[in-house]
């Protein structure tokens, strides 16, 4: 009997061995998994920081297009300006033009009024001058037409 406890516990003893190989193997391969999980969560947060870049890039991507869209409407504003300008420009030559004919214009009616004016005291005058010989025609004629009376 005491053989068979012996052989038991040589049994028990070569099992226990193989059990602790195989938890030393089991811990071993839970370090190296733990080891793996560390490297992981490394690279997730290294990740993350790289998706919190992106995003930032993301954003900073989309103000510089708002920025270009800005410019290009600044652009085509600008260009509306200077056609208007353009045109303001020319509206004013055209203007000046027409203010220049009718200062021209002016100039000449006031000659003109000078101008007949002038022939109106000439003939106020000429009027004057032939009335006063008509009243003394008149005056004449009563003095006449007294005496034969």
């Amino acid at each position: 009997m005491l053989d068979k406890i012996k052989d038991a516990l040589q049994q028990l003893n070569s099992v226990l061995t193989l059990l602790t190989a195989n938890n030393e193997k089991v811990e071993e391969e839970s370090v190296k998994l733990d080891n793996q999980k560390k490297k992981l969560e490394e690279k997730e947060a290294g990740y993350k920081g790289k998706d919190a870049e992106f995003n930032e890039r993301e954003t900073k991507i989309k103000n510089i297009e708002s920025i270009v869209k800005a410019t290009e409407n600044a652009k085509k504003l600008m260009a509306e300006a200077k056609t208007l300008m353009a045109n303001a420009e020319e509206r004013q030559k055209i203007q000046e033009g027409g203010f220049k004919k009718l200062a021209k214009d002016r100039a000449s009616l006031e000659k003109d009024k000078q101008d007949f004016q002038i022939s109106n005291k000439k003939q106020v005058e000429a009027l004057k001058k032939e009335r006063g010989d008509f009243d003394a025609k008149l005056k004449a004629t009563k003095v006449i037409s007294a005496a034969l009376k």
